[in-house]
């Protein structure tokens, strides 16, 4: 039995891990991925110094007919925005769903209560997630240390 490694949440080599993960579920999607148009981005502040020197670390996907264009920096014209501190957003990418609704409860209260405090700001529509990547989540999860 292989155990992949797990990749500390925010560092270069995650973000990596993170775009072949969308990478991947687009190539499983099939034909289907043909019609998906869609962008989301995530910036994270006050991130150690060991991750980034300059305290912030970010990335964005951009799927245009099917096809994947990934970018180690935050896009603010992407459908969906997510801003966070690091301290805040890191337990959330360490959880893993996978279709059990208390951990999705879980989740959506940690963000829900983020939002309110001021420590992350979501713009566009979190819910419009196609259908193609909804597995993105719960797989970069099992791969966060």
């Amino acid at each position: 039995m292989t155990t992949e490694t797990k990749l500390e949440f925010g560092t270069t080599a995650w973000i990596d891990a993170l775009g072949d993960v969308f990478r991947a579920a687009i190539e499983g999607a099939g034909e289907s991925a043909g019609s998906i148009t869609f962008s989301i981005s995530e910036l994270y502040t006050d991130v150690p110094a060991h991750i980034s020197s300059a305290g912030q670390a970010g990335w964005a996907c951009r799927i245009t007919d099917g096809q994947v264009a990934f970018q180690h920096a935050a896009d603010p014209s992407a459908d969906i925005v997510i801003e966070s501190d690091w301290a805040t957003v890191k337990p959330l990418a360490r959880i893993v769903v996978d279709g059990d609704p208390g951990r999705q409860a879980e989740i959506d209260g940690m963000m829900a209560e983020a939002i309110e405090s001021g420590r992350m700001r979501v713009e566009g529509d979190i819910t419009a997630f196609p259908e193609a990547i909804g597995t993105v989540h719960d797989e970069i999860a099992r791969r966060t240390g």
